[in-house]
């Protein structure tokens, strides 16, 4: 018997990113913030974003440290806020942690770190929604449920098929969010030996991208 294939990263619906309902975990709201842009991202996802009740929390936590995150919170929330609290939901978001963590650090700290992005991936489980991610574990966990992920890269080809950015500026918005201390997405390396490859595959795709 031929062994199942492994699956991979579920393909990306891009057209459906630029209209439909989008779930963020924590890390791309907060650079872009730490960057000055976060009422940028708030106009290109109006109406549109949704974040997990512990991404609003973490978001909350990271403005004592970065007062750009604010921008994010007030006076009004760039994303509708959905706070789940039945049993299955509970349920679901324990087990990515213990999954994560191992079970003698979740049971230690059970709402710490990682649990924005476990919420995430049930939410976008639960609703059929995309999600905006950059952490390897949301990338890892959404690969068994088919939950395609996009990257800081797309949102800055969102940028110029909706927010009226050119590619070149849509690029240097990445460059800005990676000077910052944002990772790189997969196949967008920022290093020396890396960035001209790079860019060159963001004008490719910058260039399928219609305003």
């Amino acid at each position: 018997m031929t062994a199942a294939k492994p699956l991979g990263p579920a393909p990306l619906d891009f057209p459906t990113f630029l209209t439909a309902r989008v779930i963020f975990d924590t890390t791309i709201p907060l650079y872009f913030a730490r960057i000055g842009r976060g009422l940028l991202l708030a106009g290109l996802f109006r109406d549109r974003a949704v974040i997990p009740q512990a991404v609003r929390n973490e978001l909350h936590g990271l403005a004592n440290d970065y007062p750009q995150v604010r921008t994010l919170l007030e006076p009004k929330c760039f994303a509708r806020i959905v706070n789940q609290t039945d049993e299955e939901w509970l349920t679901e978001v324990d087990k990515w942690l213990r999954g994560w963590k191992g079970v003698e650090v979740w049971e230690e700290i059970p709402n710490g770190d990682d649990r924005g992005e476990a919420e995430c991936l049930v939410l976008c489980d639960r609703l059929g929604l995309q999600m905006v991610a950059q952490d390897n574990k949301a990338l890892r966990g959404a690969i068994p449920k088919q939950i395609q992920v996009f990257s800081a890269i797309h949102v800055c080809l969102a940028l110029k098929a909706k927010g009226g950015f050119s590619a070149e500026d849509a690029w240097r918005i990445y460059l800005e969010l990676t000077a910052e201390g944002l990772h790189a997405a997969v196949g967008y390396g920022v290093k020396a030996d890396e960035i001209a490859a790079s860019n060159a595959r963001f004008m490719a795709l910058a260039a399928q991208v219609k305003p």
